[in-house]
């Protein structure tokens, strides 16, 4: 079957631990730790370990906000056994709250390696991980796109392709003292807002076009 996407991004990008990859790559990302399915461990040591005062729990394969939720450390025993039912049959992610999530999440496309466009999603006032209002006039300044370019550069390093070979890239991010905190770095099924951009259509076909006539073409196959 043929894709767009590079295997290797597929393989590396759909569970989340790869932000620790990142991490070691130079990224700075919120405290996170990966909990394997199974394993006996409370969520209480887990955000002792951390040194946590609040904590987001989500899934390590997941899309959109699907089982994702917050947990402050007085709150953790008593929301143990919902994190041991969610334990039981797949991987979670522990990490750092970021305020910051407050003044917006922050996303940012790239085409091939190259910036397309951004915008700004708030949150609601009670749900971190749901947004009422998008501020489409959000631009990173050159040194916040030059960080988050880098995200997309480490990440081909590690998968062994080159940016050109990626037809889309979606950064989520939130901002800290004129630097990002990674949050989300979305190779292979995210929502890119090609109607949140002028001529953003036009760019993704172009980006696709583009790959396909730099492909071999495939030997052609008779029906027996």
């Amino acid at each position: 079957i043929a894709v767009y996407n590079p295997i290797v991004a597929i393989e590396w990008n759909m569970h989340k631990s790869h932000l620790l990859d990142l991490f070691a790559a130079g990224i700075p990302i919120p405290s996170t730790t990966v909990v394997t399915a199974g394993d006996e461990i409370s969520l209480e040591s887990v955000m002792d370990r951390q040194g946590l005062s609040k904590s987001v729990i989500k899934p390590a394969i997941g899309a959109s906000s699907t089982g994702v939720w917050q947990c402050s450390r007085e709150e953790a025993a008593g929301n143990d056994d919902r994190f041991q039912s969610s334990l039981m049959n797949r991987d979670l992610l522990v990490q750092e709250y970021l305020p910051e999530i407050n003044a917006g999440e922050r996303s940012a496309v790239f085409m091939r390696g190259e910036y397309s466009h951004a915008w700004n999603d708030i949150p609601t006032t009670n749900d971190f991980s749901a947004f009422d209002e998008t501020d489409l006039a959000y631009e990173p300044t050159e040194e916040i796109r030059g960080q988050v370019k880098k995200v997309v550069e480490r990440a081909c390093e590690q998968i062994g392709c080159r940016p050109t070979q990626l037809p889309y890239a979606r950064v989520d991010y939130v901002e800290r003292g004129g630097s990002i905190l990674l949050l989300e770095l979305e190779l292979i099924e995210p929502y890119i807002g090609l109607v949140r951009t002028k001529d953003g259509v036009d760019r993704f076909v172009s980006a696709l076009t583009g790959l396909l006539a730099e492909r071999p073409t495939p030997p052609s196959q008779s029906t027996p």
